[in-house]
């Protein structure tokens, strides 16, 4: 099973993708510079490029994928809730097994406590996998989305009673 998590804005998506353990692939689409196209165009380029993202990793693996996705956060401007609530319900939307975590849910079992910083987050998923880094340079969303996916590993793993 492949793993994917991701970490969403209004108008982006990062993702990274886990097998074993490892990760196998990362994924970042950010519109942000073209949010002026109109809010369907942003919301259905993101879901065609999450879509495709995962259909090349099904593509190349052959196996089952697996999707979790951090809750959108509640802030202070209604406009901004609502774009970060449809990002999340496109996500939920696509055609794979798509599951939401809280933001201290995959902190805690990912970095081992629920109020971590950003910084600790970049810490811990370095020290796991000094390959992001490079991989990742400054993109902090990366980093969240690689806990993510580490939550999903360690969760969809467990058994189920």
């Amino acid at each position: 099973m492949i793993t994917v998590g991701i970490d969403s804005g209004k108008n982006r998506v990062d993702a990274v993708a886990l097998l074993s353990g490892h990760i196998v692939r990362h994924y970042t689409i950010d519109l942000e510079k073209q949010k002026n196209k109109g809010r369907g165009w942003v919301l259905t380029t993101m879901d065609e490029g999450v879509f495709d993202f995962l259909l090349d990793l099904e593509a190349q693996y052959k196996m089952p994928i697996e999707v979790w996705v951090e809750e959108a956060i509640m802030v202070r401007s209604i406009r901004v809730a609502i774009e970060l609530a449809e990002t999340v319900g496109m996500i939920l939307s696509l055609p794979y097994s798509v599951h939401k975590v809280t933001i201290d849910q995959w902190k805690m079992v990912a970095i081992g406590k629920g109020g971590v910083s950003k910084d600790e987050v970049r810490r811990v998923i370095a020290l796991r996998h000094p390959e992001t880094e490079e991989l990742f340079g400054k993109r902090q969303d990366l980093f969240d989305a690689a806990g993510v996916s580490i939550y999903g590993e360690v969760v969809g793993s467990r058994p189920t009673s």
